[in-house]
């Protein structure tokens, strides 16, 4: 008897270790929120908000993502002063390669489009000037959670405000 309840008990664990388990995956949520560096004014950080839901898989190699993006810059220059901001939606293929199995990291490669709000204020002369526009963005990213919920979070991309994004990463 103790042989057959041991022989199950082993195959249901190797079973549930053989199902892939990733980080990101059809019906997840979650929300980055972080701080920018490397921008074209400057060093001065910007400040983001994204959120992504696990809505289309792709068969073996991933998941994609649908969600939005918010990012602020505020910075002063030579009598000048700046104020960004960027909203709009934003898809990330988040990929499910074998070394990724049963591991906390998460690689994904996305896109986003929106609008720019770009206003500059001159000390000096007291004149607005204010632009709105359209951008595209693109990057990469990679997630380390360090427990079911959270985690932290690095992207490199350009067409937004800041061109390295870091923070913490919430996942419901």
């Amino acid at each position: 008897m103790f042989k057959k309840l041991f022989s199950v008990a082993l195959f249901a664990i190797i079973s549930f270790g053989a199902q892939a388990q990733f980080v990101f995956d059809e019906g997840d949520v979650a929300i980055n929120t972080g701080i920018g560096f490397i921008s074209a004014d400057g060093l001065i950080p910007s400040f983001n908000l994204s959120a992504e839901l696990g809505l289309i898989p792709t068969g073996d190699v991933g998941v994609v993502s649908i969600g939005g993006e918010l990012e602020y810059k505020y910075s002063k220059l030579m009598g000048l002063y700046y104020n960004q901001l960027t909203i709009g939606p934003r898809a990330a293929w988040h990929m499910q390669m074998d070394f990724l199995e049963q591991t906390n990291f998460d690689l994904y490669a996305g896109l986003g489009v929106g609008l720019r709000v770009y206003k500059i204020y001159n000390g000096v002369t007291f004149n607005l000037d204010s632009k709105l526009g359209a951008y595209i963005s693109t990057f990469i990213g990679g997630r380390m959670m360090l427990d079911d919920n959270f985690g932290v979070f690095a992207e490199l991309g350009g067409g937004g405000i800041a061109v390295t994004k870091a923070g913490i990463i919430l996942r419901l």
